[in-house]
C-alpha cells in the first residue's frame, strides 16, 4: 500500500520529528516536506539527508497514493500539493497525528489521533514505545529536537508530564543533548543579530482587556538567511514578554509569528484568523497582498475582538458581605473589624450602600476620644461600586485612579459582594504568591474534576450530588461538596462521608432534599445545619456556609454565616479546605483558595493560619493522623506551630471528650503504631497521662500487639467486627499505669461505660491471667476456659501480645478456636431422671 507522510508548510523540528516517527509506524511510507522549512531545520536536514530520506514538494509524486499520513497539522491549506488527494478521496485513507485541538474546517480523517500535549512528536513517541519499535540514536535525537523546540525546552505552559516522560525515554535511546542545544539554542549569525536589534527598536507594548502584550516588526530582512522563529524566541527571552507577535515583511507577504506564555491566551487561534494556525503557546501565519502597517492594525483589532476578560468581579469577590450600619458606634464597628480580620467594611442602611469605613479611620476616631460616636461621621460617603460583570482590568483601573482599596459589588441595587485590592493583586499574580501558610484572602483556583468524581464516587453519590445541585439551582443558592470527600476524590480514594455546604439556607435545602429522598431530617438552627438519614443508614450532612471565631484559646467557636471562602478558611488544613461546585452549570469545578491541591501533590500537611492549633488544639492529633495515614509530612512551619501549642499545654483548655474522639480516630487507623510514634516525637502522649512514655518496653509491646491483631483478623473473622481496635491500643498505652491512674484516665476522657469497664477489668484481672499463662504449664481446657472467659476480646488480644512463650500463646489460641463456645450437654434434669440421684449439695436443678 503506497503511503505518503506530509506535514505543514514552513516545517519546524516538531513537524520533521513527527514525520520521522510516523515512518517508524508506516515503514514503507515516503516523507514529503511541502514548501520551505525553517532555517535551522534546513541546515540539519542538509547534514543528514543521506541517512534520513525526505523529498521536497518538487520531488514528490502523489499519484497512486493509497494512504496519506498527516502530522503536526489538520488544515488542508497547510499541506501543499498533497491537498489535491483530499479532493479525490476515493480509495485514499487519511490518518492524522496532531497535538493541535480539533476545530471546524479540519481535514476529515479516517483516523485522527489527538492528545493535549506540548508536541506532536510526544504522541508518536508514545506509540512507538507502546509498540516496542526501536529507535537509533539519530532518530531519538531528531524526535527530542521536536519536543524541545515545541515546548520551549520544556518550559512552555503547554508542556505536560507526558512530554517530559517521552524526552526521558528518548534520552534512554541515545538522544544527543549537545545536538539539541546546537540547533535549539544556536548562536545567532551577524545578519540575525542586526534583525534582532531592529525588532527590539520596533517593539511596542499594548494593554488589551487588561492583558499586556507586545508587537514587533521588521522589513526586508533577508528571508532565506534568517530564522524568524528563533529571533522571536530570543526577543521573548530578552524582554520577558508573556505574549509577543512578530511581523516580518517580505516582498508581497507578511510573516506572523506568535508566542504566548499565558495558558488562557491562545495565539494559535488568533493566527488562524489570518489564515494560519498553531496551538495555544505558538502560532504562525503568512498574509499575502497586505502591507505590514495594515496587518498590524488588523492584528490589534483582532486581539481586541477575540480576547475576552479572564476574570470578572464575580470570580474574585467575597460574598455574602459583612456590613455595618451608620448608627453603630465606632468602638462596636472596630471590634467587628478586628474579629473578622478585615481592614474595612461597607456601611449599609435600608439595603443600600451608604459608605465605606476603614480600620484606620476608626483608629483615629478612637484615638481622639470619639469611640462612642456613630460611625456615620467617620465613613467615606462617595462610594464607587462595580457590577458582578466588571472585568479585572477595569477594577484595577478604578482602584488605581481613585486610590481606593475596596469596591462594593452591586447587582440590581443590592450589595452582592466586595472586591479588595488584595483580591485584585492575587488574581493578577497568583503564581507569585508563595505564603508560608494560607491567607484568609486567598485567591480562587478552579479546575474541572468531574471525571475524577465519576471515577471515584459511587453512582448513588453522583446522582445525589446532581440532585442537590438541581434543587439549589431552583432555590438560587450555590452548593458545594467539601472537606475530606474532596481530598479523597483528588487522591483516588473511596470516601462515603457526604458533606455539603450551601451559600444560602442549609436547613431549607435539607428539608427539600429529605422529602425527595424520603429520609429522616435533623436540624440545628443555631449552626444552620441539617442531617438526613436514609432508611439504609446512609447519611448526608448539609451545612450553611459559615465563619467561626474563638472568644479565647481552645473555646468552642462562635458561628456567623458567611461565604464559601470563609467557610473553607475555618477548616483545619489546606488539603481539607477545597470544595467542588454541585450546581448544574459548573458541576465538578474544584474551588481551591488556599493551595490545597498543590499541598496534596506535594504530600504536605499545612495549616491555614498561625493560630490554628490555638483555636482548636485537637488539630494537633488530626495532623498526626492524616500525615501517617497518607504518608505525608507535616509542613515545617506547621510543625513549629504545633510544637508551640503543645508547649503551651493547650489541651488543658479543651473539653476532654473532643480529645477522646480524636484519639479514637487516630488509634483506629490502619497502622496506629506509626501515629503513636509521631505523637511521642511531638510530645503529645503526655496529654493522655503524664506517665505515658514511649520507651523501648512499650514500643515492643505495641509491635507485638500489631501482630496479634493481624492474627485475630485473619483467623477469627466471626469476632473481628466485635473488637474495638482503638481500645486495645489505648489499653496498651496505659500498660504502665496503676489501676487508680487508669481510673483517672477513664474519668477524664469520659469514656463510654463499657469501654472503661474493659480497661479497669484488665487492670484487675490481667495480672493474674498473665501470671498463670507465663508459668508455662500445660493447663486443662477447663482451666484455660475459666482463666480467659471472663475477659473481653480486647483484653484477650492484649494478653496474647503480652505473653512471649509459644506454649502460652497456643493455649490462648485453643481457647479462641476450640473452647470459647463450649457448653455442657447435660444438666441437673438429666442426672435426676436418668441416674436417679436427688438434687442436693452436689447438684441443683
Amino acid at each position: 500500500m503506497p503511503d505518503l507522510i506530509v506535514t505543514h508548510i514552513n516545517a519546524d523540528f516538531d513537524a520533521f520529528g513527527s514525520a520521522v516517527a510516523a515512518r517508524k509506524l508506516y515503514p514503507d511510507a515516503r516523507i514529503c516536506l511541502p514548501g520551505a522549512q525553517e532555517k535551522s531545520l534546513r541546515e540539519f536536514i542538509s547534514l543528514c539527508k543521506d541517512i534520513v530520506k525526505v523529498e521536497t514538494e518538487k520531488e514528490c509524486h502523489i499519484n497512486g497514493i493509497d494512504r496519506l499520513i498527516i502530522v503536526e497539522t489538520r488544515y488542508a491549506s497547510k499541506i501543499g500539493k498533497a491537498q489535491s488527494l483530499l479532493n479525490k478521496r476515493d480509495g485514499v485513507q487519511i490518518h492524522i497525528y496532531d497535538h493541535h485541538p480539533p476545530s471546524q474546517g479540519d481535514i476529515k480523517a479516517d483516523k485522527d489521533v489527538y492528545r493535549k500535549v506540548g508536541a506532536t512528536v510526544t504522541i508518536l513517541t508514545g506509540l512507538l514505545k507502546e509498540k516496542g519499535i526501536g529507535l537509533s540514536p539519530l532518530e531519538a535525537t531528531i524526535l527530542a529536537l521536536g519536543i524541545y523546540e515545541d515546548t520551549g525546552l520544556l518550559t512552555f505552559p503547554s508542556t505536560t508530564k507526558e512530554d517530559v516522560d517521552m524526552v526521558s525515554f528518548l534520552l534512554s535511546k541515545g538522544a544527543d543533548l549537545s545536538v539539541v542545544s546546537r540547533y535549539i539554542n544556536r548562536e545567532l549569525t551577524e545578519e540575525e543579530i542586526k534583525v534582532l536589534v531592529q525588532l527590539l527598536h520596533s517593539t511596542e507594548t499594548y494593554s488589551i482587556k487588561g492583558i499586556s502584550m507586545a508587537i514587533a516588526h521588521v522589513r526586508d530582512a533577508g528571508w532565506g538567511r534568517i530564522d524568524l522563529g528563533l529571533l522571536t524566541h530570543k526577543l521573548l527571552e530578552i524582554e520577558n514578554f508573556n505574549i509577543l507577535f512578530v511581523l516580518g515583511e517580505e516582498k508581497d507577504r507578511v510573516h506572523l509569528i506568535a508566542r504566548s506564555r499565558l495558558p488562557y491566551i491562545d495565539v494559535g487561534r488568533i493566527s488562524k484568523i489570518f489564515g494560519g494556525g498553531g496551538h495555544p503557546t505558538a502560532g504562525s501565519a503568512v498574509i499575502k497582498g497586505t502591507p505590514l502597517t495594515e496587518v498590524k492594525d488588523n492584528l490589534i483589532k483582532a486581539l481586541e475582538s477575540s480576547i475576552k476578560p479572564r476574570v470578572y468581579a464575580r470570580d474574585i469577590m467575597t460574598y455574602p458581605v459583612k456590613t455595618v450600619t451608620s448608627n453603630q458606634s465606632v468602638e462596636e464597628v472596630k471590634r467587628i473589624i478586628m474579629r473578622l480580620n478585615l481592614s474595612g467594611m461597607p456601611v449599609v442602611d435600608k439595603g443600600k450602600v451608604t459608605g465605606i469605613v476603614t480600620g484606620h479611620d476608626l483608629d483615629k476616631a478612637i484615638y481622639h476620644g470619639f469611640g462612642h460616636s456613630r460611625v456615620k461621621g467617620y465613613m467615606s460617603i462617595n462610594v464607587l461600586s462595580i457590577s458582578p460583570n466588571t472585568p479585572l482590568y477595569e477594577i484595577q483601573r478604578l482602584m488605581f485612579e481613585n486610590n481606593i482599596g475596596r469596591l462594593p459589588v452591586v447587582a440590581k441595587g443590592k450589595l452582592s459582594g466586595i472586591v479588595t485590592r488584595t483580591d485584585v493583586f492575587r488574581a493578577m499574580h497568583y503564581d507569585l504568591i508563595k505564603d508560608t501558610y494560607a491567607k484568609r484572602d486567598g485567591s480562587m483556583r478552579t479546575e474541572d474534576v468531574s471525571v475524577k468524581m465519576k471515577n471515584n464516587l459511587t453512582p448513588r453519590v453522583m446522582a445525589l450530588f446532581k440532585l442537590t445541585g438541581k434543587i439549589s439551582d431552583r432555590m438560587g443558592d450555590k452548593v458545594y461538596a467539601v472537606g475530606g470527600l474532596v481530598r479523597d476524590i483528588l487522591m483516588g480514594f473511596e470516601n462515603l462521608d457526604v458533606d455539603v455546604v450551601v451559600e444560602g439556607d442549609g436547613i431549607r435545602l435539607g428539608k427539600t432534599l429529605a422529602q425527595e429522598l424520603n429520609g429522616k431530617l435533623t436540624t440545628h438552627r443555631r449552626f444552620g445545619t441539617a442531617t438526613i438519614l436514609l432508611k439504609d443508614g446512609f447519611r448526608i450532612d448539609i451545612t450553611t456556609a459559615r465563619t467561626e471565631y474563638y472568644e479565647y484559646p481552645a473555646a468552642l467557636p462562635t458561628v456567623e454565616f458567611a461565604s464559601i471562602k470563609h467557610d473553607l478558611y475555618r477548616r483545619d488544613f489546606t488539603i481539607n479546605s477545597m470544595a467542588i461546585i454541585l450546581n448544574k452549570k459548573r458541576f465538578g469545578q474544584l474551588i481551591d483558595f488556599f493551595g490545597g491541591e498543590k499541598d496534596l501533590h506535594a504530600g504536605k500537611i499545612r495549616v491555614l493560619h498561625a493560630l490554628s492549633f490555638v483555636d482548636d488544639p485537637t488539630r494537633i492529633f488530626r495532623a498526626v493522623r492524616l500525615s501517617e495515614r497518607y504518608g505525608f509530612r507535616i509542613d515545617e512551619d506547621t510543625e513549629r506551630l504545633l510544637k508551640t501549642a503543645v508547649d503551651m499545654e493547650m489541651f488543658d483548655k479543651v473539653q476532654k471528650d473532643r480529645v477522646r474522639e480524636e484519639i479514637i480516630l487516630l488509634l483506629s487507623e490502619k497502622e496506629p503504631l506509626r501515629g503513636i510514634r509521631k505523637m511521642a516525637e511531638l510530645h503529645e502522649l503526655k496529654f493522655l497521662h503524664p506517665r505515658i512514655k514511649l520507651d523501648e518496653r512499650l514500643d515492643n509491646l505495641l509491635e507485638s500487639l500489631e501482630k496479634s491483631i493481624n492474627w485475630f483478623e485473619m483467623n477469627l473473622s466471626d469476632i473481628k467486627s466485635n473488637i474495638k481496635k482503638w481500645l486495645i491500643y489505648f489499653m496498651a498505652l496505659m500498660d504502665n499505669l496503676s489501676i487508680n491512674e487508669s481510673r483517672e484516665v477513664v474519668q477524664n476522657f469520659v469514656l463510654r461505660k463499657e469501654d472503661g469497664k474493659k480497661i479497669l477489668s484488665f487492670k484487675t484481672r490481667g495480672p493474674a491471667v498473665l501470671k498463670k499463662l507465663r508459668a508455662n504449664k500445660k493447663l486443662k481446657p477447663s482451666s484455660i476456659y475459666r482463666c480467659l472467659n471472663p475477659l473481653s476480646y480486647e483484653e484477650i488480644v492484649l494478653v496474647f501480645a503480652r505473653v512471649k512463650s509459644e506454649k502460652a500463646r497456643e493455649q490462648v489460641r485453643n481457647y479462641l478456636l476450640k473452647y470459647k463456645d463450649a457448653h455442657l450437654q447435660i444438666d441437673g434434669n438429666d442426672i435426676k431422671n436418668k441416674i436417679g440421684l436427688k438434687p442436693g449439695p452436689d447438684f441443683k436443678i
